[in-house]
């Protein structure tokens, strides 16, 4: 894979190089970050794990989450989590998003920021899928 090739050209320690072979397959429930907090002794990204951890804990729906630590933004400017929200009805997401901290000062607003948005195709192809499950 891409990432055998990127761990074997470069010298990291056996820690960084068996976290980076695992990314690609990091999909999961909490125990793939209780895993991971586990198996982490970074402090930054420890401490992000944790905080990934106890935002986890304060939901009601806890069922519903999944994680990818694998994921790999399309965007440039997306700086730590990133967010996609799926129906059962569709396999594209149907609200995407994370943080941007580098966004707003392109437009001269040295600020972070936090934010998401409607695919409303695919909002309404899981509606249209919904309403034929029901027409039976």
């Amino acid at each position: 894979s891409g990432m055998k090739k990127f761990v074997a050209n470069n010298d990291f320690n056996d820690e960084l190089n068996d976290l980076l072979l695992k990314l690609p397959t990091a999909f999961g429930d909490i125990t793939l970050l209780d895993a991971a907090i586990k198996g982490i002794s970074d402090e930054v990204l420890l401490k992000a794990l944790e905080r990934l951890k106890e935002l986890y804990n304060s939901l009601d729906n806890k069922e519903s989450i999944i994680f990818d630590l694998g994921m790999v933004p399309a965007m440039k400017y997306y700086t730590g989590l990133m967010i996609k929200g799926y129906s059962d009805k569709s396999a594209q997401p149907i609200i995407s998003g994370g943080r941007y901290d580098d966004l707003l000062p392109r437009f001269n607003k040295n600020v972070g920021a936090i934010g998401f948005c409607y695919h409303m195709n695919h909002i309404l192809k899981a509606i249209d899928k919904q309403g034929e499950d029901n027409d039976d």
